[in-house]
Formats: C-alpha cells, structure tokens, sequence
C-alpha cells in the first residue's frame, strides 16, 4: 500500500519480554518516517522478521532534503525481545521527498534464511558486502530532477550475518518493492511498482508510454509495475512489465505476490476501476487472469490453493457463480473465496450504517478466516452490530470460520492509523503491524505497562492470540449475563457501558429491558500488571410470548382435548429449545413442544397452565377448560387375528349411563345394538369404531384393529422370475414374493436326477442360493416352487427357470464353436444372447451375439496358444432379467490342421500355405518339390519378420503347379515332439 512520508526519528526501544496470554502487547518498534516493511515473515520456531528504519541519524527537513538513517532487518523473538538487527547502509542519506526509497520486501527461504528486496540511493554496505552506485543514474538533490535509487536482493542467515548481495536495476520516483516470493529452483520473485521509470538490466521502462514525464502529483500519477524472477546474483531469467495507469496514488494497491504449490505465480494488477489477478507459470507465461470489479486490498492462497480476496466495494457487483454482493456508494467490506482457475466459490460483505473496509485476510490451516478492517460508524458482523464508541473509526479484527460462524476479537476506535502487515505466526497468534499517527485504543497507546509514548507519528507491533479471552453472553428475560472465561489470566476485571453504568467482577448481569444492543468494553490487568481492554456488543432479545389455543373451554370426560402452542420468540438458545411444560389442573402435566393432548376422566373447572422457556428465560400463561359428564367408552373383540371368513363377537364393556350405541365395522357396515357380531370375508386391517352417546349430548369414542389374514386362492400361481448360473458350484434363484405367504417351497429337477422334481428347500425369502451337489459345468436346473399362506392354502406352481448349459468343441480351423440349451421360463421367451470371452487379467469382453443357441468365434483363429473361457448372458424379452451360464474352457491339447490346397494368384485368398496351431510354442516347416529338392524352409520364431508360410515362390519365381510335400516339426508347451507330413497342392 501507498503510504504518506513521516519526517520523525526513527528509534528502536529495547523490548521486554511478557507473558503471550490474550493482550493487545503493543511492542514500540520505532518511531519516524515510517516503517519500510510491507510484510511480516515468521520462521518455524516462532520468531518475526521485519524491517524498520535504524536510529544512526536525525530526521532534518531543509531545502525539501530529508536526511534520515539506514534500514535494519530486525529479528524478534516470540516473546517480543530483540534478538538482533542487520543494518544496511547507504552512501547516500540525502534524497527528494516523493522517491520513497525505503519501500521493501521480505521473504524467507527453504533453509531459513532472510531474504530482502528494496530501494535504496548510493552505493550500498550490508556488513562485509559492498555493492558500488549506479554510475549511470546519479541521485541529484533538486526535487525537479529524477531521484534515482537501486533496487538490490539480499540474504541474512539466522544469525543476522549477510550472506549475499546484488543489485536488480535501478527506478526512479520509486513507490515500492510491492512482493518477493521464494522460488522452489531458489530464485526470486519480485514486483515493483513505479512512477517514472525503470532500468532492468539492459532495458528500461517508462511508467507513462504515451506523454511525457509528469510532476509529482498525488493525483496526476501514472504507474506500472514490473514482475521479474532474479537469481540471487541479480541474473534475469524473465520479467515483465504492465503498462501504467493514470490513477489517484491512494488507489494503487497491489500488495504482494504469491508461489502456489506447483510453483505459479500470483499477483494483483490495478485498473482505473477494478482489478485483476495474474496467475502465470513458473517461465513467466500467462496463464490466465480474471477482471475484478472492486478495490482489492489483500489477497492469500490457502493449502488446497484456493485464493481469498478481500477490500471495498462502493456498488452491487456479480464475482460470477451466483456470488453477487451488494455495496454502498460510502462502501463496504467485503472478502470473496475462488478456486485455483478463480471461479469465485463462497463470499460475504459487511454491514453498516457508514463506509467500512477489509484491508488485510489471513487464512488459518483449520479453514478460519481471520479479517482485519476498519469501519465508520456501525458495523454489522454476523448477527452483532459494534460500534466505533463515539470515535470516528474504529479497527477490528474478527474471525470468519469455515463453518461459516463469526467471531469478533477486538475493536480498537483510532484516528490516524494504517495496518501495515498482519500474520499468523506459528503458534496460531497474530501479529500485527501499524503505522500510528495519533493513537490506538481509548486515549493514547499503551506500550509495556501503562508507558504512554505522546508521539505523533510512531510504529508499533501487535501481538494477539485470538483464541483466548472469550466472554459468554447469556440473554436472560430481566437482563444478560456476561460472564469472561479467563479469570486465571485476569484480574480487576470492570464492565463499562454506553449508558455510564459500570460493572465489576468476573460474571455480571447487565440489567436490560429492552430488545437491541447494548455496547460495552471490558477492562482487566494481565498477568504481568498492564492493563488491557476489548470492546464488544451483545443483542438482548425481545422477551417471549406465551400463549395456546384450544378449540373451546367446554370438554366431555373421555374425550381429547387439543392445545396448540402459539407462543412467539424472536431468540431461541441452541440446542433442545424451546420448551413447553404443561400444567393440566388435575394433578398431572406434561413437556411437549407445539402440541399437547388432554383426556381428562373427571368432571369439573381445571386450569390449564403453559410454561414457554426459549432457552434464556420462561414465561406463563393460562386458560380455564370445564368438562361435563359423558359415558366411558369400551368394548371387547373374540379374534383380533384369523383367516377369512372371521367372524368376530364384540361385547360392550362401557360404563356411566349411555343414552345410544354406534359401531363402524370398517368394511362399510355398522350396528347400533349394544354387542354386535361382524363377519370378515376379505383379508386386510379393519377399525372397528364405538361411539357411545351420553344424556349431556357428549360423544365418547373407542377403537380396536382386526387384522384378517391373506388366504390363496385355487387361481393363485407360483412363478420363478429368473435363475442364473454364479460359477461351477452355485446357481441363483429369485422368484415373485406373494404377500400373505408363511413360507415357499422350493423344487430342483436336474437333467441327470430320476425324480421329476425334489424339494431342497422352504424359507420365507423369495431369493436363494442353491449350491448343495450342484454341478452347473455338467448339468442343466429346473426350478419351481410353491408358497403356503398362514391359513394352510398352497398355491399351484407356475412358471419354472431353467440354466444354460454350455458346451462347446473346435472346428476343422480349430475355431470355438459354442452350443448351450435354451434359457425356460420367462413370459416372453429371450430377447438375445450375448458371448463374452474371459481376458488375461479375468475379465470377460463380449465378442458377439446370436439370435441362436450355437455361436462361432472366428476372431480367435489368429492366436497359437488356445486357452480360452467363456459364458453367455441371456436377456428376457421385455422382462428385465439377465441369466448367464456356466464358463466353458477350451484345453491346451496341441492341435496342427494343414490345408490340402492353395492358390498363391495375388488375390489375397488363400496365397499363403501356413499351417494352423492350437498349443504348439514352436514349429519349422519344410517343402519339397516331386523330386525330393528343398524348395521353402521356415522356423519359429522366424527370422524373417512378417513371413508366416510359403507364398508358392522358388529362388524369387512362381513355382509351377503340381503336388508339393510338406514336414512340420513341432513342440508342445511341455516340450514334446510332433511331426506332422503329407502333401499339398498349389494351383494358380
């Protein structure tokens, strides 16, 4: 960020080392122009890296000359103390108000090391490393002429010693280094934004191609920026340079760049009225880049790099992917999450009355989101709303989880402040970094222990773990319970409010009456002795409303009576809330939520009482019901279970006087005697319904279920759905459930048994596996079955199944010929048979279908060795059922078939005499003419690639037509023998 220049000396205070519990641990790092860094850096055991301005010399303004010190590379431990300070010198401490020389980087490397890029006027000395001037860009002191300053790299060990140095070009009117990032092959990469101009090696830039240098306006500014990758020694491998804007300079924000995973850079570009993100690869290639509508002030990667982005928007604006957000023309904050090809994923936007602002985002591992912003007025953050407490800004810092869930960790009201960096280190605290033109907190800023620094422009670090200090705030009905979790670490704890009243004491009930909120900060000692605040807000809610509805205050004994919970809350606690107690007036009561039924089995007045409870507190209400004499309703049934027809007596068992009998039998009949009989033909459930009236005109109810039981008919059938062959020792059966069935007989017939049909098994499931002496390779199975209902009837068997059987056996090509017996028993017969072939790794590829029951695999003819399994799938027609048969294996007994004849005339049928194998691993052959003179000899594996046989040549001349004899020698794959001869005819 564009930071004005502060003309102050520059102090490094010795810092003292405190107790890291929740504080706001301002730690004075120096005060003066202004802090140099733009970013924090720290390593794996908790230190900080930073780079301030060094004490060695005043700051003087004469003639519009500053004279100011040299910057220092600081180390600090994670306690806050001082471990040491590696300055670097300039030759030349004179320069022009509007270069900004000091703007700088800094990052860290795979070892551990410091690296650091900046700019600095002259000739530079980092201890035992010099590096000269820029002879061919001097630094005049005339604020009308260029102020030219190197840019160099640098690395510090751990130890704070210089390793190396070396200059990167030179830049006038400098703005700032805006970003280095550690490259995995150890190369550097770096932004810099200018205004002027730029020297890279060779080549120079001008900020503004199109018009001549302007002076230096803050308003009337062109800039560019330059993103390079450098070797340590100051070797370019590529670098690029963005054409510059005409733009305020408050609104040039590109802040640093960022190394994914896989080594592809990220950085931020600005336009005249929005931005972009550059992704490019690790060459300097682009590989795309995305247009944002809005300022961004920061953006980070996280571990699965996605990139998060955060700033102020001032109109609604669409990210794309349905995230649209809606700003104020005095503008909001607001931070959007894309995905590594910057689709945009999730994104919010803060709330308030005024102008507010994100200015930096810091991803945790855990998918937290911790935001650092400032905001005018009132701010709305989840569903709290703070306020800057009569300031007229105020910082925050607050917490976004991945859940989606809000947590505010601190408002701190400022007047002329700015974040520089903000980062958390690696015991999960956060360290903040600030340029303090007045003061931080309530009055001025509290360094140490209540040490007040009443200097105007200063640079202080904060350090904050945003885990601890969490203060419970319970709503109660009279007032809110706010109570700080963390009294080992405090004491003195005092509760201050908006309204003057003041509170003291760990847990507090703040007397509020009333809906809305109520701001306050809490004030407590540490344990070290200083004094620390944070000011927060809680929503006191409208207390509840109870009330219920019945629908009237006058009920009959026995009859039910129905309450409906209408009560009214505008705040329910987590968990099992809300609650409602009922108090029936009888003596008995009741916890339902919503609705509540009510028999009562006396007569009389009786006060019905709700108790509402939201979860923070209870209110009552309550109506008076009155209930009148009625008969008690009952009876009693012969069966309740039975199989049609049942018949079934029902004696009344009422008492009190009943002036009238009603039964509904559920079948569509009723009866008004007093105990009637009902006949049941039909299976099925039944409520029988009694309605007794009484002479005060109520009407009592009582029910009971009759269930009859589903009975078989002579019509019914038992089909078989399907049976499928798993492999040589198991077949898979599944037939049709029948509702109603106790249990299923299951029959096998066998194209081997003498028995037509054997029951082998009665089960209550309409699927089974059958695989007791079962052989599927051998023998073909029928199956049928019957199913018996709880009343003894048995159904007649219908449709059976019956397995494929397949066989097969090699023709005189040695071919697979496959023969199976049709599939029996589906409705509509098969649709088709699918042929698989088993594969080397044991998967089967279909290699074709019939419409028949017999199949040839012509496609195998090609291969010597012949070891071969298959199966075949048969599909029902129009019935959605599969049935495979068994696998079928072709043996390795070596076959040789040799044909009789061939005619070698060039239309490629038939040209070539070759013999074909199954299971033969080698073979010669040899051809002699009538006269017994070798005429063809072949081997295999041959040594003439792409020869197979004899093409019927001899010494490159058609042989004439005639017998020819041939002698085939040949080895099995278990290495015997087999001679093969006879004779041939060649014919053209």
């Amino acid at each position: 960020m564009k930071r004005k220049l502060l003309y102050f000396l520059l102090l490094l205070l010795p810092l003292v080392a405190k107790s890291q519990t929740w504080e706001w641990e301002h730690k004075i790092i120096g005060w003066g122009p202004y802090n140099p860094a733009s970013n924090i850096i720290v390593d794996k055991s908790g230190n900080s890296y930073f780079l301030v301005e060094d004490s060695s010399s005043f700051a003087e303004s004469s003639n519009n000359i500053i004279k100011i010190g040299d910057p220092s590379l600081v180390k600090i431990s994670p306690e806050g103390i001082l471990i040491w300070k590696a300055t670097i010198h300039s030759s030349d401490s004179s320069w022009i108000i509007a270069a900004y020389p000091y703007e700088g980087a800094i990052n860290i490397t795979p070892d551990g090391n410091i690296i650091v890029c900046a700019a600095l006027p002259g000739a530079l000395s980092f201890g035992n490393i010099t590096l000269p001037a820029d002879s061919k860009h001097p630094i005049p002191n005339n604020i009308n002429n260029k102020v030219w300053t190197q840019i160099f790299l640098a690395e510090c060990d751990t130890s704070g010693l210089w390793q190396q140095a070396s200059i990167l070009g030179a830049i006038t009117t400098a703005d700032e280094i805006d970003g280095i990032a550690m490259n995995k092959n150890a190369s550097v990469n770096v932004a810099i934004s200018y205004r002027d101009s730029l020297t890279i090696g060779s080549t120079s830039y001008r900020a503004n191609p199109y018009d001549t240098i302007k002076p230096y306006s803050q308003y009337d500014l062109w800039y560019s920026t330059y993103v390079g990758n450098f070797k340590m020694d100051g070797q370019l491998s590529w670098g690029k340079n963005y054409p510059g804007l005409q733009i305020p300079l408050s609104q040039n924000n590109l802040n640093h760049i960022i190394l994914d995973q896989n080594n592809q850079l990220y950085f931020i570009l600005e336009d005249t009225f929005s931005e972009y993100i550059y992704k490019l690869r690790p060459d300097g290639s682009l590989i795309y880049s995305k247009n944002i509508p809005a300022p961004i002030q920061d953006f980070r990667l996280d571990n699965a790099d996605n990139i998060t982005i955060c700033g102020m928007l001032f109109d609604t604006v669409n990210f794309g992917n349905n995230i649209i957000l809606k700003g104020t023309t005095k503008g909001n904050g607001f931070v959007v999450k894309l995905d590594s090809a910057f689709t945009a994923q999730t994104g919010f936007i803060l709330e308030g009355v005024s102008g507010n602002v994100i200015f930096q985002i810091c991803p945790e591992k855990s998918g937290s989101l911790f935001i650092l912003g400032r905001f005018d007025g009132n701010l709305k953050f989840g569903d709290s709303v703070y306020s800057n407490l009569n300031y007229l800004r105020s910082f925050f810092i607050a917490e976004y989880s991945a859940t989606g869930s809000t947590s505010m960790k601190s408002i701190m009201p400022h007047s002329n402040t700015m974040p520089a960096d903000f980062i958390l280190d690696s015991s999960g605290k956060l360290i903040i970094d600030w340029f303090l033109d007045d003061f931080i907190g309530y009055g001025n800023i509290v360094l140490g222990c209540d040490t007040i620094y009443d200097y105007s422009e200063i640079n202080v670090l904060t350090k904050l773990d945003p885990r601890l200090l969490s203060i419970n705030k319970i709503p109660f009905c009279t007032g809110d319970s706010l109570i700080c979790t963390d009294t080992s670490l405090y004491s003195n704890l005092t509760w201050k409010f908006r309204d003057g009243t003041t509170q003291t004491g760990n847990k507090i009930v703040y007397p509020s009456k009333t809906k809305g909120y109520y701001h306050f900060t809490l004030y407590a000692t540490n344990s070290v002795g200083c004094q620390v605040f944070i000011s927060d807000s809680f929503k006191h809610p409208a207390p509840p409303v109870a009330a219920f509805s019945m629908k009237d205050s006058v009920a009959c004994e026995y009859t039910k009576v129905i309450l409906n919970d209408i009560s009214k809350t505008d705040t329910i606690a987590p968990g099992n809330w809300p609650q409602d107690t009922w108090d029936f007036g009888d003596g008995t009561s009741s916890q339902t939520n919503k609705t509540a039924t009510k028999i009562y089995q006396d007569t009389g007045s009786f006060k019905i009482k709700l108790s509402y409870n939201n979860g923070f507190c209870t209110t009552d209400t309550a109506l008076k019901i009155n209930v009148i004499p009625a008969p008690k309703p009952g009876f009693n049934v012969s069966d309740s279970v039975g199989c049609p027809p049942l018949a079934v007596q029902i004696s009344n068992a009422s008492t009190k006087l009943v002036s009238s009998y009603y039964y509904d039998f559920g079948n569509g009949m009723h009866d008004t005697v007093q105990s009637p009989i009902i006949s049941y033909t039909k299976s099925g459930n039944y409520k029988i319904l009694q309605k007794l009236k009484g002479p005060s005109g109520c009407v009592t109810e009582d029910s009971a279920i009759i269930h009859v039981r589903r009975a078989f008919s002579s019509k019914d059938t038992s089909d078989i759905e399907n049976v499928s062959v798993g492999g040589s020792h198991y077949i898979g059966i599944q037939w049709a459930g029948m509702p109603g069935c106790s249990v299923y007989d299951l029959y096998r017939y066998s194209d081997h048994d003498s028995a037509s049909n054997k029951l082998i098994l009665q089960t209550k499931y309409a699927i089974y596996t059958d695989s007791i002496n079962i052989n599927s390779d051998a023998h073909s199975y029928t199956y049928s079955f019957q199913a018996e209902d709880s009343c003894g009837n048995v159904t007649s068997r219908g449709r059976v199944g019956r397995t494929m059987l397949l066989t097969g056996s090699l023709d005189q090509n040695l071919n697979p010929v496959l023969k199976w017996n049709p599939y029996f028993g589906w409705p509509n017969g098969v649709g088709d048979h699918s042929i698989y072939r088993e594969k080397a790794d044991s998967s089967f590829v279909m290699v074709g279908y019939s419409h028949d029951t017999i199949f040839t695999d012509f496609s195998f003819e090609k291969n010597p060795v012949y070891e071969e399994c298959y199966r075949v799938d048969a599909y029902a027609n129009n019935y959605p059922f599969v049935s495979r048969s068994n696998y079928f294996c072709f043996g390795t007994s070596p076959e040789i078939f040799v044909p009789d004849i061939f005619t070698p005339n060039g239309d490629t049928l038939n040209d070539i005499f070759t013999p074909v194998f199954s299971g033969i691993a080698s073979w010669s052959m040899e051809i002699y003419n009538r006269w017994g003179g070798k005429i063809y000899s072949f081997s295999s594996p041959s040594e003439r690639p792409g020869e197979a046989g004899w093409d019927g040549t001899f010494k490159g001349q058609p042989a004439p037509y005639g017998v020819y004899a041939y002698y085939i020698n040949a080895k099995d794959y278990n290495g015997n023998a087999i001679i093969k001869k006879g004779t041939v005819i060649l014919e053209r």
